[in-house]
């Protein structure tokens, strides 16, 4: 780092020190000014902050090799960790403190793993997207299963809660409506002919 730079910081740091112990002795009718002036302050440093994170995090991105680099990212990018998968596996659960990729000390964890280690920590972690992938899609399946059944449901006017009775009942009075022998519209006349096909799959006794 430049050494000139570093000894400003630190006299500026010094200096603050000192001031934040005086600040009881601050005016009463001065505490507006000081107060914007703090503000400004805060919002510099923060500045300041995020760009020092910036470059510690590049300094340590620079150490890891550059396949593991992309492997990592394309295990995380978009693949949400399912927190019943954890569950499941409380032996890949320490992979939940190596995920955030924006702070410099996880990368700083990565960045100082032996090959050896990194490449086990890679395997687990494929595991767990997989597992977590896995899981996910069958709740998307469970999730589109239930919304065909409610629209079938609804084709017919009812909800689930009705009997199989009222289900045929309903089939019966929407076919005697909308049957096209009868001048109905033939796509919604096929519309309630799947519900029904589909209900009687789910509910026919």
């Amino acid at each position: 780092m430049n050494e000139l730079w570093l000894k400003k910081w630190r006299t500026v740091r010094k200096e603050l020190t000192r001031l934040l112990h005086e600040f009881n002795e601050v005016n009463q009718e001065d505490t507006p000014v000081l107060y914007e002036e703090v503000l400004s302050m805060k919002e510099q440093i923060e500045r300041l902050h995020i760009e020092i994170t910036r470059k510690y995090a590049q300094q340590w991105w620079s150490q890891i090799p550059t396949e593991d680099i992309r492997r990592l990212r394309v295990l995380l990018i978009g693949r949400p960790i399912s927190p019943s998968v954890i569950h499941r596996r409380p032996d890949l659960s320490y992979l939940m403190l190596l995920l955030d990729l924006e702070d410099p000390n996880v990368i700083r964890i990565w960045a100082e793993m032996t090959e050896e280690k990194r490449k086990k920590t890679l395997d687990d972690l494929a595991l767990l997207t997989k597992l977590s992938d896995e899981e996910s899609q069958t709740e998307n399946s469970w999730q589109k299963q239930e919304e065909v059944d409610t629209l079938a449901y609804a084709v017919l006017g009812l909800t689930s809660s009705a009997t199989w009775q009222e289900i045929r009942q309903a089939y019966r009075d929407a076919v005697r409506r909308v049957h096209p022998d009868a001048g109905g519209d033939p796509a919604r006349f096929r519309h309630i002919q799947l519900a029904y096909e589909h209900l009687t799959k789910i509910r026919k006794p």
